[in-house]
């Protein structure tokens, strides 16, 4: 089973290893971009405006999104995977509009 150090479970099947296999560089890539997740939302957050609190949270959705779908496709659940991420990407469009147009965070 692949266990990053921050907690992170891939699981133990034929798919998982499989996955690593063909993609040899994933995992050392995957450790370098949770550090900075972690970095970014692993923190107590005191927004003080509206536009900093929809923005946190949002960005910090789509972080738990992507684990989620990570976490599918590499155990050979790609549809499911497939249907998260038409949320996530909807999730970080929205961000991207809110930062661009801060009045529009209420």
């Amino acid at each position: 089973m692949k266990k990053s150090e921050i907690g992170f479970e891939f699981g133990d099947s034929q798919e998982c290893d499989a996955f690593f296999k063909r993609n040899p560089k994933f995992y050392p890539a995957f450790e370098r971009l949770m550090t900075l997740a972690n970095k970014c939302f692993g923190r107590t957050f005191h927004p003080k405006t509206r536009l900093e609190d929809v923005g946190f949270d949002l960005g910090h959705t789509c972080c738990a999104d992507y684990g989620e779908i990570l976490f599918l496709a590499v155990n050979g659940f790609g549809r499911a995977a497939s249907k998260l991420l038409r949320g996530q990407f909807e999730r970080a469009v929205g961000l991207a509009y809110i930062i661009k147009h801060p009045e529009k965070a209420e």
